[in-house]
Protein backbone atom coordinates (compact mmCIF):
# COMPACT_ATOMS: atom_id res chain seq x y z
CA UNK A 1 0.00 0.00 0.00
CA UNK A 2 2.82 2.41 0.92
CA UNK A 3 4.56 1.63 -2.38
CA UNK A 4 1.34 2.39 -4.29
CA UNK A 5 0.99 5.72 -2.46
CA UNK A 6 4.62 6.58 -3.25
CA UNK A 7 4.11 5.82 -6.93
CA UNK A 8 0.95 7.93 -6.98
CA UNK A 9 2.81 10.79 -5.26
CA UNK A 10 5.66 10.70 -7.77
CA UNK A 11 3.25 10.62 -10.71
CA UNK A 12 1.49 13.65 -9.29
CA UNK A 13 4.81 15.47 -9.16
CA UNK A 14 5.73 14.51 -12.70
CA UNK A 15 2.34 15.25 -14.28
CA UNK A 16 1.42 18.93 -14.30
CA UNK A 17 -2.02 20.48 -14.70
CA UNK A 18 -3.26 21.13 -18.23
CA UNK A 19 -4.87 24.46 -17.39
CA UNK A 20 -1.62 26.38 -16.75
CA UNK A 21 1.22 27.12 -19.12
CA UNK A 22 4.13 24.73 -18.72
CA UNK A 23 7.75 24.86 -19.80
CA UNK A 24 10.18 22.78 -21.78
CA UNK A 25 13.95 23.23 -21.97
CA UNK A 26 17.27 21.97 -20.71
CA UNK A 27 18.91 22.64 -17.34
CA UNK A 28 21.27 25.34 -18.61
CA UNK A 29 19.40 27.70 -20.97
CA UNK A 30 16.14 29.69 -20.80
CA UNK A 31 12.98 27.54 -21.09
CA UNK A 32 10.14 27.88 -23.59
CA UNK A 33 6.49 28.32 -22.60
CA UNK A 34 3.96 25.81 -23.94
CA UNK A 35 0.35 27.00 -24.17
CA UNK A 36 -2.70 25.06 -23.03
CA UNK A 37 -3.19 24.18 -26.74
CA UNK A 38 0.29 22.66 -26.97
CA UNK A 39 1.80 25.49 -29.02
CA UNK A 40 5.17 27.16 -28.44
CA UNK A 41 5.66 30.75 -27.31
CA UNK A 42 9.05 31.67 -28.71
CA UNK A 43 10.70 35.07 -28.11
CA UNK A 44 9.82 36.12 -31.68
CA UNK A 45 6.16 35.01 -31.50
CA UNK A 46 3.74 32.14 -30.94
CA UNK A 47 3.71 29.29 -33.45
CA UNK A 48 0.27 27.70 -33.72
CA UNK A 49 -0.66 24.37 -35.31
CA UNK A 50 -4.30 23.65 -36.12
CA UNK A 51 -6.45 21.38 -38.25
CA UNK A 52 -8.60 23.15 -40.82
CA UNK A 53 -9.99 19.86 -42.12
CA UNK A 54 -11.67 18.16 -40.32
CA UNK A 55 -12.77 21.36 -38.55
CA UNK A 56 -14.41 20.10 -35.35
CA UNK A 57 -11.19 20.10 -33.31
CA UNK A 58 -11.67 19.25 -29.64
CA UNK A 59 -9.02 19.22 -26.91
CA UNK A 60 -8.87 15.79 -25.28
CA UNK A 61 -6.03 16.19 -22.78
CA UNK A 62 -2.65 17.72 -22.07
CA UNK A 63 -0.01 15.89 -20.07
CA UNK A 64 3.35 17.19 -18.91
CA UNK A 65 6.26 15.31 -17.36
CA UNK A 66 9.63 16.48 -16.05
CA UNK A 67 11.53 13.20 -16.06
CA UNK A 68 13.59 11.99 -17.85
CA UNK A 69 13.17 15.46 -19.46
CA UNK A 70 10.45 18.14 -19.59
CA UNK A 71 7.96 16.93 -22.19
CA UNK A 72 4.45 18.14 -23.03
CA UNK A 73 1.89 16.11 -24.99
CA UNK A 74 -1.38 17.67 -26.12
CA UNK A 75 -4.05 15.55 -27.80
CA UNK A 76 -7.01 16.64 -29.92
CA UNK A 77 -9.70 14.84 -31.88
CA UNK A 78 -11.64 15.87 -34.96
CA UNK A 79 -14.07 13.20 -36.12
CA UNK A 80 -12.01 10.11 -36.89
CA UNK A 81 -8.70 12.03 -36.73
CA UNK A 82 -6.45 12.37 -33.67
CA UNK A 83 -3.82 15.11 -33.51
CA UNK A 84 -1.04 14.84 -30.94
CA UNK A 85 1.55 17.58 -30.36
CA UNK A 86 4.66 16.48 -28.47
CA UNK A 87 7.22 19.14 -27.53
CA UNK A 88 10.63 19.06 -25.81
CA UNK A 89 14.09 20.65 -25.99
CA UNK A 90 17.01 18.93 -27.71
CA UNK A 91 20.39 20.47 -26.69
CA UNK A 92 22.00 20.31 -30.14
CA UNK A 93 23.31 22.76 -32.72
CA UNK A 94 24.67 25.78 -30.89
CA UNK A 95 22.11 26.62 -28.17
CA UNK A 96 19.58 23.83 -28.66
CA UNK A 97 16.32 23.51 -30.56
CA UNK A 98 12.71 23.19 -29.47
CA UNK A 99 11.22 20.10 -31.08
CA UNK A 100 7.57 19.87 -32.15
CA UNK A 101 6.56 16.33 -33.10
CA UNK A 102 3.15 16.38 -34.83
CA UNK A 103 1.38 13.03 -35.10
CA UNK A 104 -1.82 12.47 -37.07
CA UNK A 105 -3.85 9.26 -36.60
CA UNK A 106 -6.78 7.98 -38.66
CA UNK A 107 -8.97 5.84 -36.41
CA UNK A 108 -11.40 4.87 -39.18
CA UNK A 109 -11.34 2.11 -41.78
CA UNK A 110 -11.67 4.63 -44.60
CA UNK A 111 -9.08 6.90 -46.21
CA UNK A 112 -9.24 10.37 -44.64
CA UNK A 113 -7.98 13.73 -45.96
CA UNK A 114 -6.44 16.07 -43.39
CA UNK A 115 -5.26 19.69 -43.66
CA UNK A 116 -2.72 20.80 -41.05
CA UNK A 117 -2.09 24.55 -40.93
CA UNK A 118 0.97 26.19 -39.42
CA UNK A 119 0.14 29.75 -38.33
CA UNK A 120 3.25 31.93 -38.30
CA UNK A 121 4.02 35.33 -36.75
CA UNK A 122 4.04 38.21 -39.24
CA UNK A 123 7.73 38.98 -38.69
CA UNK A 124 8.84 35.49 -39.82
CA UNK A 125 9.99 35.16 -43.43
CA UNK A 126 9.70 31.62 -44.72
CA UNK A 127 11.77 30.06 -47.49
CA UNK A 128 11.61 26.54 -48.89
CA UNK A 129 12.46 24.76 -45.65
CA UNK A 130 13.60 27.34 -43.08
CA UNK A 131 12.15 30.50 -41.57
CA UNK A 132 14.08 33.64 -40.64
CA UNK A 133 13.42 36.34 -38.03
CA UNK A 134 15.76 39.28 -37.46
CA UNK A 135 18.71 37.69 -39.23
CA UNK A 136 18.44 34.26 -37.57
CA UNK A 137 17.12 30.97 -38.96
CA UNK A 138 14.54 30.10 -36.32
CA UNK A 139 12.30 27.47 -37.96
CA UNK A 140 13.05 24.23 -39.82
CA UNK A 141 10.17 22.60 -41.67
CA UNK A 142 9.88 18.82 -42.03
CA UNK A 143 12.15 17.40 -44.73
CA UNK A 144 10.60 15.48 -47.60
CA UNK A 145 7.11 16.99 -47.26
CA UNK A 146 6.02 19.88 -49.49
CA UNK A 147 3.41 22.28 -48.07
CA UNK A 148 0.81 24.11 -50.16
CA UNK A 149 2.08 27.66 -50.87
CA UNK A 150 1.39 30.39 -53.42
CA UNK A 151 4.37 31.38 -55.63
CA UNK A 152 5.31 34.76 -57.10
CA UNK A 153 6.91 35.39 -60.52
CA UNK A 154 10.36 35.57 -58.92
CA UNK A 155 12.04 35.47 -55.57
CA UNK A 156 14.22 33.64 -53.08
CA UNK A 157 13.05 30.21 -51.93
CA UNK A 158 15.68 29.69 -49.24
CA UNK A 159 15.28 30.76 -45.60
CA UNK A 160 18.34 33.01 -45.82
CA UNK A 161 19.50 36.09 -43.94
CA UNK A 162 19.58 39.55 -45.57
CA UNK A 163 22.66 41.59 -44.63
CA UNK A 164 22.49 45.13 -45.98
CA UNK A 165 25.72 47.09 -46.06
CA UNK A 166 27.80 43.94 -45.49
CA UNK A 167 29.69 44.30 -48.77
CA UNK A 168 32.54 46.81 -48.85
CA UNK A 169 33.51 47.03 -52.53
CA UNK A 170 36.87 48.69 -53.05
CA UNK A 171 35.99 50.22 -56.42
CA UNK A 172 33.12 51.84 -58.27
CA UNK A 173 30.34 49.33 -58.97
CA UNK A 174 26.60 48.73 -58.94
CA UNK A 175 25.26 49.72 -55.47
CA UNK A 176 23.77 46.24 -55.04
CA UNK A 177 27.27 44.89 -54.31
CA UNK A 178 26.95 46.45 -50.83
CA UNK A 179 24.20 44.00 -49.85
CA UNK A 180 24.16 40.21 -49.61
CA UNK A 181 22.05 37.29 -48.57
CA UNK A 182 23.81 34.68 -46.45
CA UNK A 183 22.81 31.04 -46.04
CA UNK A 184 23.31 30.67 -42.29
CA UNK A 185 23.47 27.03 -41.16
CA UNK A 186 24.61 25.87 -44.63
CA UNK A 187 21.27 26.83 -46.20
CA UNK A 188 21.60 27.37 -49.98
CA UNK A 189 20.55 30.70 -51.51
CA UNK A 190 17.99 29.74 -54.17
CA UNK A 191 16.04 31.92 -56.61
CA UNK A 192 13.40 31.19 -59.22
CA UNK A 193 12.47 33.40 -62.18
CA UNK A 194 9.39 32.86 -64.31
CA UNK A 195 9.94 32.39 -68.08
CA UNK A 196 8.07 30.61 -70.84
CA UNK A 197 8.62 26.83 -70.50
CA UNK A 198 11.90 25.82 -72.11
CA UNK A 199 13.12 29.40 -72.64
CA UNK A 200 16.75 30.51 -72.44
CA UNK A 201 18.23 33.55 -70.70
CA UNK A 202 21.62 35.20 -70.22
CA UNK A 203 22.22 35.19 -66.44
CA UNK A 204 24.87 37.29 -64.70
CA UNK A 205 25.75 36.82 -61.03
CA UNK A 206 27.64 39.39 -58.97
CA UNK A 207 29.80 38.56 -55.94
CA UNK A 208 31.94 40.53 -53.50
CA UNK A 209 33.61 38.79 -50.53
CA UNK A 210 34.09 41.35 -47.75
CA UNK A 211 34.72 39.18 -44.71
CA UNK A 212 37.45 36.69 -45.51
CA UNK A 213 40.82 37.45 -47.03
CA UNK A 214 41.83 33.78 -47.03
CA UNK A 215 40.85 31.97 -50.25
CA UNK A 216 40.35 28.69 -48.36
CA UNK A 217 37.45 29.99 -46.33
CA UNK A 218 34.51 30.48 -48.69
CA UNK A 219 34.64 28.95 -52.17
CA UNK A 220 31.03 28.50 -53.28
CA UNK A 221 29.05 26.40 -55.75
CA UNK A 222 27.09 28.36 -58.35
CA UNK A 223 24.30 26.38 -60.02
CA UNK A 224 22.32 27.96 -62.87
CA UNK A 225 19.70 25.82 -64.61
CA UNK A 226 20.96 24.65 -67.98
CA UNK A 227 24.64 25.06 -67.02
CA UNK A 228 27.25 22.85 -65.42
CA UNK A 229 27.61 23.71 -61.68
CA UNK A 230 30.66 25.88 -61.08
CA UNK A 231 32.85 25.92 -57.97
CA UNK A 232 34.01 29.51 -57.70
CA UNK A 233 36.37 31.30 -55.33
CA UNK A 234 35.89 35.11 -55.27
CA UNK A 235 39.01 35.68 -53.15
CA UNK A 236 41.27 33.57 -55.37
CA UNK A 237 39.86 35.18 -58.53
CA UNK A 238 39.32 38.81 -57.55
CA UNK A 239 40.53 39.36 -53.96
CA UNK A 240 38.84 40.64 -50.81
CA UNK A 241 36.39 43.54 -51.28
CA UNK A 242 36.69 43.20 -55.07
CA UNK A 243 33.34 42.95 -56.90
CA UNK A 244 33.05 40.78 -59.97
CA UNK A 245 30.54 39.26 -62.40
CA UNK A 246 30.08 35.83 -63.97
CA UNK A 247 27.91 35.07 -67.02
CA UNK A 248 25.85 31.90 -67.61
CA UNK A 249 23.82 30.71 -70.63
CA UNK A 250 20.75 29.51 -68.73
CA UNK A 251 17.79 27.46 -69.94
CA UNK A 252 14.63 26.07 -68.37
CA UNK A 253 15.65 22.44 -68.75
CA UNK A 254 12.76 20.81 -66.89
CA UNK A 255 10.10 22.88 -68.65
CA UNK A 256 8.42 24.06 -65.45
CA UNK A 257 8.43 27.71 -66.55
CA UNK A 258 11.15 28.83 -64.13
CA UNK A 259 14.90 29.29 -64.31
CA UNK A 260 16.52 28.30 -61.02
CA UNK A 261 19.70 29.82 -59.61
CA UNK A 262 21.53 28.66 -56.49
CA UNK A 263 24.58 29.68 -54.48
CA UNK A 264 25.55 26.94 -52.05
CA UNK A 265 28.50 26.00 -49.89
CA UNK A 266 31.38 24.22 -51.59
CA UNK A 267 32.42 20.89 -50.03
CA UNK A 268 35.91 22.40 -49.86
CA UNK A 269 34.84 25.52 -47.92
CA UNK A 270 35.85 26.04 -44.30
CA UNK A 271 33.05 28.60 -43.88
CA UNK A 272 29.80 26.82 -44.80
CA UNK A 273 27.75 30.00 -45.23
CA UNK A 274 27.17 30.77 -48.94
CA UNK A 275 26.70 34.36 -50.11
CA UNK A 276 25.32 36.18 -53.17
CA UNK A 277 25.17 39.91 -54.03
CA UNK A 278 23.46 40.57 -57.37
CA UNK A 279 21.45 38.79 -60.09
CA UNK A 280 20.79 40.07 -63.62
CA UNK A 281 18.52 38.12 -66.03
CA UNK A 282 18.91 39.33 -69.63
CA UNK A 283 17.34 38.26 -72.92
CA UNK A 284 19.21 35.28 -74.46
CA UNK A 285 20.62 37.42 -77.30
CA UNK A 286 21.72 40.28 -75.04
CA UNK A 287 25.39 39.91 -74.07
CA UNK A 288 26.60 43.12 -72.41
CA UNK A 289 30.18 43.85 -71.45
CA UNK A 290 30.80 42.46 -67.93
CA UNK A 291 32.62 45.62 -66.84
CA UNK A 292 29.58 47.70 -67.77
CA UNK A 293 27.27 45.29 -65.94
CA UNK A 294 29.48 45.53 -62.84
CA UNK A 295 29.20 49.33 -62.98
CA UNK A 296 25.40 49.09 -63.06
CA UNK A 297 25.05 50.43 -66.61
CA UNK A 298 22.74 47.63 -67.80
CA UNK A 299 20.54 47.04 -64.75
CA UNK A 300 17.61 48.75 -66.49
CA UNK A 301 18.10 46.50 -69.52
CA UNK A 302 17.58 43.34 -67.44
CA UNK A 303 14.30 41.43 -67.45
CA UNK A 304 14.96 40.78 -63.77
CA UNK A 305 17.43 42.73 -61.64
CA UNK A 306 17.84 41.64 -58.01
CA UNK A 307 19.72 43.53 -55.33
CA UNK A 308 20.11 40.32 -53.30
CA UNK A 309 19.35 41.03 -49.66
CA UNK A 310 18.44 44.62 -50.52
CA UNK A 311 15.28 46.62 -49.92
CA UNK A 312 13.41 45.36 -52.99
CA UNK A 313 14.41 41.70 -52.76
CA UNK A 314 11.51 39.34 -52.11
CA UNK A 315 10.57 35.78 -51.21
CA UNK A 316 9.33 33.43 -53.93
CA UNK A 317 6.39 32.28 -51.83
CA UNK A 318 3.78 34.71 -50.57
CA UNK A 319 3.77 35.19 -46.81
CA UNK A 320 0.77 33.16 -45.81
CA UNK A 321 0.15 30.33 -43.36
CA UNK A 322 1.71 27.01 -44.32
CA UNK A 323 -0.75 24.23 -45.18
CA UNK A 324 -0.01 20.51 -45.35
CA UNK A 325 -2.57 18.48 -47.32
CA UNK A 326 -2.23 14.90 -46.09
CA UNK A 327 -4.21 11.77 -46.95
CA UNK A 328 -4.18 9.23 -44.12
CA UNK A 329 -4.75 5.59 -45.11
CA UNK A 330 -7.28 3.49 -43.17
CA UNK A 331 -6.04 3.14 -39.57
CA UNK A 332 -2.98 5.06 -40.78
CA UNK A 333 -0.51 7.49 -39.23
CA UNK A 334 1.69 10.41 -40.32
CA UNK A 335 4.40 12.21 -38.35
CA UNK A 336 5.86 15.68 -39.03
CA UNK A 337 8.94 17.06 -37.26
CA UNK A 338 9.40 20.83 -36.78
CA UNK A 339 12.44 22.47 -35.15
CA UNK A 340 12.64 25.95 -33.58
CA UNK A 341 15.68 27.81 -32.28
CA UNK A 342 15.66 27.99 -28.48
CA UNK A 343 15.28 31.30 -26.60
CA UNK A 344 19.07 31.25 -26.12
CA UNK A 345 19.38 32.09 -29.84
CA UNK A 346 21.38 30.56 -32.66
CA UNK A 347 20.24 29.00 -35.93
CA UNK A 348 18.29 25.84 -36.63
CA UNK A 349 20.05 23.19 -38.75
CA UNK A 350 19.16 22.89 -42.43
CA UNK A 351 16.46 20.17 -42.49
CA UNK A 352 17.45 19.09 -46.00
CA UNK A 353 20.96 18.10 -44.92
CA UNK A 354 20.80 17.46 -41.17
CA UNK A 355 21.29 13.97 -39.74
CA UNK A 356 19.10 14.48 -36.65
CA UNK A 357 15.80 12.59 -36.44
CA UNK A 358 13.21 12.15 -33.68
CA UNK A 359 14.99 9.25 -31.88
CA UNK A 360 18.38 11.02 -31.85
CA UNK A 361 16.81 14.34 -30.79
CA UNK A 362 14.96 12.57 -27.98
CA UNK A 363 18.15 10.85 -26.84
CA UNK A 364 19.99 14.20 -26.79
CA UNK A 365 17.27 15.69 -24.60
CA UNK A 366 17.27 12.76 -22.19
CA UNK A 367 21.06 12.56 -21.96
CA UNK A 368 21.53 16.17 -20.82
CA UNK A 369 18.85 15.76 -18.14
CA UNK A 370 20.38 12.48 -16.95
CA UNK A 371 23.34 14.53 -15.76
CA UNK A 372 21.06 16.89 -13.85
CA UNK A 373 19.11 14.11 -12.11
CA UNK A 374 22.15 11.99 -11.26
CA UNK A 375 22.14 13.02 -7.58
CA UNK A 376 18.57 14.32 -7.28
CA UNK A 377 15.10 12.83 -6.97
CA UNK A 378 13.05 14.19 -9.90
CA UNK A 379 10.47 16.64 -8.54
CA UNK A 380 9.24 20.20 -9.02
CA UNK A 381 11.48 21.32 -6.15
CA UNK A 382 14.68 19.92 -7.66
CA UNK A 383 14.08 21.41 -11.13
CA UNK A 384 16.47 24.18 -12.25
CA UNK A 385 15.52 27.65 -11.03
CA UNK A 386 14.21 28.81 -14.42
CA UNK A 387 11.50 26.11 -14.31
CA UNK A 388 10.10 27.09 -10.90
Amino acid sequence: MRIQLLIAFLMALLTLTASAQVRIGDPYTPPTEVTSQGDLQEPWGTVEFRLTSPESLELVKQESTISPMPFVSTEFKAGNVRLVKGVFRAPIWQHGVDVMDIELFNTSDAETAVCLELVLPEKLQLGRSTGVVGGSSVLALPAGVSPERKPRDWGCIGGVVSMRGWGQPSRECDPAFRNISAGMGNVPIEYRFRVNPGDSRNVVLGLCESFWGDARQRPIMLSVEGCTPLEFNPIASWGQHSPGCLSFAARDLNGDGFIEIMSSSSPNALDKVPILNVIWIFAPDFHPNMEEVLLGKHSEDAEYYVDVGGEHDQLFFESTNVRYEIVLPPQGWKGLLFLFSSPAGGHVPNPETMVWDLPSLTKAGRDVWAGWWVDKEPSADTMPEQFR
